[in-house]
């Protein structure tokens, strides 16, 4: 997993952001404090009173997708309020828009 968290700005430009990589996978029990820090820095970038947008982008071509997506988004619903976009990229290239002012972006591969 790799995911970074402060993406883009409302102006669409790059901002800088922090980088976290998790070699493990989705376990919030084994690792809170990776996920309670891009929670937080997530919700630094998006501001106070607003709904976070993140993407999970996943190189992923089986079954139950939606059920590999949950096991990275569910922990971090759970500590802020986001939305959760799905960007799948074994299909073919995702387009700029899919990561259009996002606040973070998961990748998993």
């Amino acid at each position: 997993m790799l995911a970074a968290a402060g993406v883009n700005g409302p102006d669409g430009i790059l901002k800088a952001m922090n980088v976290f990589l998790a070699g493990a996978g989705p376990d919030p029990v084994a690792f809170p404090d990776i996920f309670d820090r891009f929670a937080h820095d997530v919700r630094a970038h998006a501001g106070q009173g607003k709904a976070a947008r993140i993407a999970v982008a996943v190189h992923y071509d089986g079954p139950n997708l939606q059920d590999l997506v949950a096991a990275y988004a569910e922990p971090l619903k759970a500590r802020i309020d986001c939305g959760v976009t799905v960007v799948p990229l074994a299909e073919e290239p995702a387009g700029a828009t899919a990561v259009d002012s996002l606040d973070a972006i998961v990748v998993v591969v």
